[in-house]
């Protein structure tokens, strides 16, 4: 299993370099590096069958004396072949070595595209292997297809696999229990590795398939659950005597949504189980989450302990921080900010305000993790858009008190699908209703020849008091792309948008200099703001009206959609203007779901199923490993099944210390360390 790849024949250091950037060192990478599609080589026609842009396989002769020529310098070598039935016109660029090895009357097993001009048939550098012998029946194949990089072909690449496979230089213990085998029908797992590169035919494929997408489930499963049930286990959390919210609730000056009304009796039942409560709370922009957050550190005040809730900028910690005071300072409950730019006298005295317990409610950035903050009684943490925070951030605060409960609010809806695999380890609240008034933002998708009527529209908008955002995807312009870049724009913007204020801000900028433009921006000071995607999470200015997105086919559904919530905050009409050039298919299919759509949920299970598990928001910075082969949008059945078979052996042997189960345990315990999950 560890044989390193340069030890295989035919690979030496310079072939073994390339294996290398494919992360394949070991004999075993080299193993469950999965083929990414096939080649059906098992259907074969006769060349006077063939029809255009079509792959063949296919027995011939070669009719004629190979001939070798040059042009532009490339070394061709020309041939006619013939299988009885037709003739094909053959290529090979730079392969003048064939023009002696290569003779008339020599039969091979041709594979190739066909190009179709007329009744002339022509075919480019096709694969070739020797006819079996007569009296051998020849079996068709299907042929794995890989990922390659520099100069690696196919034909090393399956070569190296077979080399492993047929003398069983990599040999897998089984680790899935014999009973969910059986159950859910999946096969052994030598036989899946050696089927899923060179099938014996499609049902062994299917079988093989079925088996290791379920086994890529199975595992992260089986670790998330576990994670889950032992922080229940480990940790009692605090129990709330009294949950009863009426009061605040009625005192508020609106009535809660179904959703709203629906994620405090989750926290209810969290608060009062006596279990440690970890619950994701995941709204659309504008669904109320910060309402919600309000009833649970009112609970907790009630209870008699304190919340420290964590915002990803000063601005966003600052909007919480006055939208709780006008809550919570009518009741007697004490708010307090605290961020990186209070100075140093103002943090001493928010310190002793936290410690001796007058603060009931501590509201900022990651400055309330250090380590001069010191809780009197911490009961609760709120993490709001907690991908902006690290694990180790989020627990260091957690750990600031004993048994505290957790919840995290975004505002970046994870389709359930995806809800499954990333927050496994987490009860989740999905907030679909929206409060009654908030209006729909008109989306528009125009291309760049529109820029100077938009920005007549967004004359005049300011004209009449309106703010504009225009977004675009990178900070300075770049030599190998044409994509719009904050630094040329804004100079644009300025000439064409004069004498109207028009502002930058980026993620280059520092911190200071980032909140002080936000903060004039959401004063109304600023008129038009350019700027990266720095601001799709962190303000809240009602009399921004309209949002431009330059190059729009370069962001996610999910970000586009996130971005298009900055506006429509007010009671004024607002409108998200989509610039795009692109005339790619999947390019407009998006745009017409962004013109179509304002329901994030919906909009994020398109993307999912648009762009793939692997680019949607989240999954790289959650630690999960990249699927070789599974796919959380087109397997979502499969995981269903593997997300059951995980909970029904760990309801069995939690601790997986039975026989049967102490391969999974092993496989468990190295997955675990290759993630570094910090739990």
């Amino acid at each position: 299993m560890d044989i390193p790849i340069s030890r295989l024949k035919g690979i030496g250091k310079k072939r073994s370099d390339e294996f290398k950037k494919l992360n394949i060192n070991l004999v075993s990478d080299l193993a469950e590096f999965y083929p990414r599609t096939y080649e059906d080589r098992t259907v074969s026609k006769t060349i006077s069958q063939f029809e255009d842009d079509h792959t063949y396989t296919f027995p011939a002769y070669i009719a004629s004396e190979p001939k070798l020529s040059h042009v532009n310098g490339k070394a061709l070598v020309n041939a006619r072949i013939n299988d009885g039935t037709g003739s094909v016109y053959v290529t090979w660029f730079n392969q003048q070595y064939l023009k002696n090895s290569l003779h008339k009357g020599d039969g091979f097993l041709f594979t190739g595209k066909v190009q179709k001009r007329g009744s002339r048939i022509s075919m480019a550098s096709p694969e070739r292997e020797p006819l079996p012998p007569e009296d051998e029946l020849y079996e068709p194949k299907i042929l794995p297809i890989y990922h390659l990089s520099g100069s690696l072909t196919q034909r090393i690449m399956r070569t190296a696999v077979k080399t492993v496979l047929d003398n069983k230089l990599c040999t897998f213990t089984e680790f899935i229990p014999s009973a969910v085998r059986k159950k859910y029908n999946l096969c052994e797992k030598n036989f899946a590795v050696q089927n899923i590169h060179f099938p014996d035919n499609e049902n062994s494929l299917g079988t093989s398939r079925y088996r290791l997408i379920f086994e890529e489930f199975f595992l992260i499963q089986v670790l998330l659950t576990m994670i889950r049930l032992l922080s229940g286990k480990a940790n009692s959390g605090i129990v709330f005597e009294d949950t009863e919210t009426e009061d605040f609730v009625s005192s508020l000056p609106f009535s809660l949504t179904n959703s709203q009304a629906k994620t405090v009796e989750d926290i209810k039942g969290d608060f009062s189980s006596g279990k440690l409560t970890n619950r994701l709370i995941q709204g659309d922009v504008g669904s109320g989450k910060t309402v919600i957050a309000q009833i649970a550190a009112y609970m907790a005040y009630k209870n008699g302990y304190q919340t420290a809730l964590m915002a990803p900028t000063e601005i966003l910690a600052q909007q919480h921080f006055e939208s709780f005071t006008e809550i919570f300072n009518p009741l007697g409950i004490s708010c307090i900010l605290l961020t990186g730019s209070s100075t140093t006298k103002e943090k001493e005295l928010i310190y002793q305000k936290i410690a001796s317990g007058e603060a009931d409610i501590i509201i900022g950035t990651h400055a309330i993790i250090q380590e001069k903050t010191v809780f009197s009684n911490l009961g609760l943490v709120i993490s709001d858009e907690q991908h902006r925070f690290g694990v180790k951030q989020r627990k260091s605060l957690s750990q600031k008190g004993k048994n505290v409960h957790t919840l995290i609010m975004t505002a970046t809806p994870i389709p359930r699908t995806l809800a499954l695999m990333i927050y496994g380890d987490m009860d989740i609240s999905s907030m679909t209703d929206m409060p009654p008034g908030r209006k729909t933002v008109k989306t528009y998708c125009v291309n760049s020849t529109y820029r100077k009527r938009f920005f007549e529209f967004i004359r005049k908008n300011a004209a009449s008091g309106g703010q504009t955002y225009i977004i675009c995807p990178l900070i300075e312009d770049s030599e190998n792309s044409n994509l719009q870049s904050v630094n040329a724009y804004i100079e644009t913007a300025k000439k064409a948008l004069s004498p109207y204020n028009v502002e930058a801000v980026h993620g280059k900028m520092t911190a200071s200099e980032k909140n002080r433009i936000m903060e004039d921006f959401a004063l109304g000071k600023i008129d038009v703001l350019v700027s990266t995607t720095v601001i799709e999470v962190g303000i809240n200015v009602p009399n921004a009206t309209i949002m431009v997105i330059e190059n729009a086919e370069k962001f996610g559904l999910s970000q586009l959609h996130q971005l298009r919530g900055r506006v429509g905050r007010g009671e004024k009409d607002s409108y998200c203007i989509l610039v795009t050039d692109s005339q790619s298919e999947i390019s407009g299919k998006r745009m017409e779901i962004m013109k179509k759509s304002s329901d994030g949920f919906e909009i994020a299970e398109k993307d999912l199923s648009l762009r793939g598990p692997g680019d949607f928001f989240g999954t790289s910075q959650h630690g999960l490993p990249k699927f070789k082969l599974a796919d959380i949008y087109r397997d979502i059945e499969i995981l269903k099944l593997a997300k059951t078979a995980a909970e029904e052996i760990l309801k069995k042997d939690f601790y997986l210390k039975n026989e049967e189960n102490l391969n999974l345990l092993d496989k468990i315990e190295k997955i675990h360390d290759t993630l570094r999950l910090d739990i």
